[in-house]
């Protein structure tokens, strides 16, 4: 194990876990940074989100410039309307409840 030719590199198992603990450990700080900037009209944070809750878009959509928070809300609404067993439909208008 770990010997010439054998592709293992001493102490890259333990450096990998170190980074994947560091990592693990920001997780919900950064989980709440996409949120807030989602929420406040930025479209990549708002497409990382929802590509990692329902997965990549089948189909490319493209869109510039900035989304209100009640566009993005439209838009998840409709790509989930095809899906039989909705998990959750979102509120609109959000700029009301504020």
């Amino acid at each position: 194990m770990g010997g010439p030719g054998s592709g293992e590199r001493p102490g890259i198992h333990r450096l990998l876990t170190e980074a994947y603990h560091r990592i693990d450990q920001h997780l919900p700080e950064i989980f709440e940074m996409l949120c807030v900037k989602a929420k406040e009209g930025n479209v990549d944070a708002a497409r990382e989100i929802l590509d990692r809750r329902f997965g990549k878009a089948k189909q490319a959509l493209e869109i510039e410039g900035t989304l209100s928070v009640d566009q993005v809300i439209t838009l998840v609404n409709r790509a989930l309307s095809h899906v039989k067993e909705e998990p959750f439909l979102l509120e609109e208008p959000y700029a009301s409840r504020e």
